[in-house]
């Protein structure tokens, strides 16, 4: 499964009016060459924002067809904006009155990226690490599936690994810090 992104003309007019034009164009560039969501956050099962700014957040609208999904970059909305307002309180119906308006043209969106597929690398495989901005940063769901760890079957595993032995030194070493002048 390859992702695609897709940019609207609405969101790109929004992203330049607020500045934010490059960095649209580069998270578009990231997503396909990471081929990861990461720093999405799905607001319902197809729908998502993802924080550009302070106060600016991007909606997005994801779309499955043929073993792919194409991300259409929506809208760059202010957080508080009526228009922001209504997609939190009714995802699904509201960002889809922003995508374009018919599935074919949907269709032929994917179908039209889908033609240069060889030049979109495979999605990472479990252990991969990808790749974070700065400021962003991979889920707990994401860490577990980059660094291979396995929950805990067995709680009794744990015993006896911490705080060490008995009589380590360790209670020593701290009363020591806390009351220097006591012997």
């Amino acid at each position: 499964m390859a992702i695609y992104v897709h940019i609207t003309d609405t969101c790109l007019s929004e992203a330049r009016n607020q500045g934010f034009d490059d960095l649209i164009e580069n998270l578009k560039d990231r997503v396909e060459s990471t081929q990861t969501l990461v720093g999405f956050e799905f607001i319902s099962a197809f729908s998502l924002k993802k924080k550009i700014g302070k106060n600016v957040r991007l909606v997005a609208r994801q779309h499955l067809a043929d073993n792919n999904s194409l991300i259409l970059f929506l809208r760059v909305l202010t957080r508080g904006s009526n228009d922001y307002e209504r997609i939190l309180r009714n995802p699904d119906t509201t960002v889809r009155r922003f995508q374009p308006s018919r599935e074919d043209e949907i269709a032929s969106i994917l179908n039209c990226r889908t033609q240069g597929e060889s030049s979109i690398p495979p999605r990472p495989e479990v252990g991969v690490r990808v790749a974070h901005g700065f400021w962003e940063t991979p889920s707990i769901g994401e860490l577990t599936r980059y660094q291979k760890v396995l929950p805990i079957t067995n709680v009794e595993a744990l015993f006896g690994t911490w705080p060490g032995e008995e009589n380590d030194g360790f209670e020593d070493a701290i009363d020591k810090l806390r009351h220097p002048r006591m012997k």
